[in-house]
């Protein structure tokens, strides 16, 4: 703490941050298990833990924040909130379908996948390997920072295709600023019509 100039005045900060860490410890004189699992029957970490007095970013939830604007400001991490929601974020769907939050938003996924029709059933070709997919669950948040609703997302593990097999079959175009700019300034300038 004197090494790195901590104010005086956030040495308090620093002991609930440190009591904090050793309540989630497990311990050996508890059977390897940790104060805050005996006590809550829960060992979560509401955040993964943080160093004391490293850089973190807090989302700046502002109406009129525009595309281009930061999104985020830059703070000093300097403790957990005793209040804050504790809403974990499952790691897998075995974890997610014991929740019925999570539950229900894989449900609502599935059946946007389906009505949209996002894929057919077809028999597998011989000697071809399918590319998987896996869950990956976001808490999407009021501009209040309250939880709006729980989304889950079924996504293609596309890093498990081989290189130059199925590779030119999917393709999402994005055009560049330059390239848009561009063709802006012939429309105008060469009396164009762009739809």
């Amino acid at each position: 703490m004197f090494t790195t100039n901590v104010p005086k005045f956030l040495w308090g900060e620093a002991v609930k941050t440190a009591t904090y860490l050793i309540n989630r410890m497990n311990l050996r004189v508890l059977d390897n298990k940790s104060p805050a699992e005996l006590l809550l029957k829960s060992n979560e970490f509401v955040l993964s833990p943080k160093v004391f007095g490293c850089v973190c970013f807090v989302h700046d939830y502002k109406n009129n924040v525009g595309k281009l604007d930061a999104h985020a400001v830059k703070c000093v991490f300097v403790g957990y909130s005793p209040t804050q929601d504790s809403a974990s974020i499952p790691t897998n769907w075995k974890l997610a379908k014991e929740d019925p939050k999570w539950k229900e938003a894989m449900l609502e996924e599935m059946r946007a996948l389906e009505k949209n029709k996002t894929w057919e059933l077809v028999d597998l070709p011989p000697g071809k390997q399918p590319v998987g997919c896996k869950w990956v669950f976001t808490i999407k948040h009021t501009p209040e920072g309250k939880v709006e609703r729980y989304k889950a997302r079924l996504v293609a593990k596309g890093y498990t295709q081989t290189h130059g097999i199925d590779y030119d079959e999917t393709f999402a175009p994005v055009a560049k600023m330059n390239s848009v700019r561009t063709l802006i300034s012939c429309d105008v300038n060469l009396d164009w019509n762009i739809y």
